[in-house]
């Protein structure tokens, strides 16, 4: 099936452990506190209802799963367990993914602090989006507790189709089973070198890269673009002020004299010039 590739799901977490614990208990009458812990074998309480009976029976199927999902995350041994992260959050996710992000990766996470300081990861959710793979480093999504697999990372949200070239940054927040699964990312011609640009695929589509610009702020604002073509009016006024506020925050680093600065265009000189390069 045509997928992408995360971390595990996280371990059962304390509020599972004491939900599935609760389950265990039963109101009994002759407890003192109401409460008592039972053996379902030797209990003599009988079901009042045919619906007590069916939910008992699920609460018990659910404890099994719950003890083999447990069994089979702790039975996983990985055998490319990375050092220490570095302090430095560039060369924390240079460890984990093997090459060094842009500048406008950075100023790009800065404006979605912008736009939701308590998850910028979900900033882009107007337009269907959200910030993934290296971001997820960025912004400590992934917990402490998973493995520091050095083969899981560089699986982190690869798509089916994505070449080694592609990174994906920002993805879909579509998790219908019919979902194109749209994602963005960076194409580079080497891992020594910066990305040449922003690409986009949709992996229920096929394995086309398509060029978007030639930073992060320059994609999603010629995505939005494209989006509004096709969209109602309701919804082409929310992508509106969405591209309004890409366009404002890579206009205001230009006015403030910021060392890069992140053009919006589809297609930019550098990129025509490696256009002019390819051999066909």
């Amino acid at each position: 099936p045509i997928s992408k590739f995360k971390h595990p799901s996280d371990n059962v977490t304390d509020e599972d452990k004491e939900n599935v614990e609760s389950k265990k208990r039963v109101l009994s009458s002759d407890s003192e506190t109401g409460l008592e812990e039972v053996d379902s074998k030797k209990s003599k309480v009988e079901p009042s209802s045919e619906a007590e009976n069916e939910k008992r029976e699920a609460d018990e199927n659910l404890e099994k799963e719950e003890a083999a999902k447990e069994e089979s995350t702790e039975s996983v041994e990985y055998t490319d367990i990375l050092p220490p992260s570095p302090q430095d959050v560039r060369e924390s996710i240079k460890q984990k993914f093997l090459v060094s992000m842009p500048e406008d990766f950075y100023q790009f996470y800065e404006f979605c602090k912008g736009l939701n300081s308590e998850n910028p990861s979900a900033a882009l959710d107007t337009a269907g989006l959200k910030l993934c793979g290296p971001y997820d480093v960025l912004s400590g999504r992934i917990g402490k507790d998973k493995p520091r697999s050095a083969a899981l990372y560089l699986r982190h949200y690869r798509y089916y189709y994505d070449p080694p070239e592609f990174q994906t940054v920002i993805t879909t927040t579509d998790t219908k089973e019919d979902s194109p699964l749209f994602h963005m990312g960076y194409f580079r011609d080497s891992p020594q070198e910066a990305p040449v640009f922003v690409a986009a695929n949709s992996a229920r589509e096929g394995g086309k890269i398509v060029p978007m610009a030639d930073n992060l702020f320059g994609a999603v604002y010629q995505h939005l673009a494209k989006r509004m073509e096709a969209s109602d009016p309701f919804t082409r006024t929310r992508l509106a002020g969405l591209q309004e506020k890409v366009k404002l925050y890579a206009n205001r680093l230009i006015i403030n004299g910021a060392d890069n600065e992140f053009s919006l265009e589809a297609k930019t000189p550098g990129m025509k010039q490696r256009d002019r390069k390819k051999v066909s």
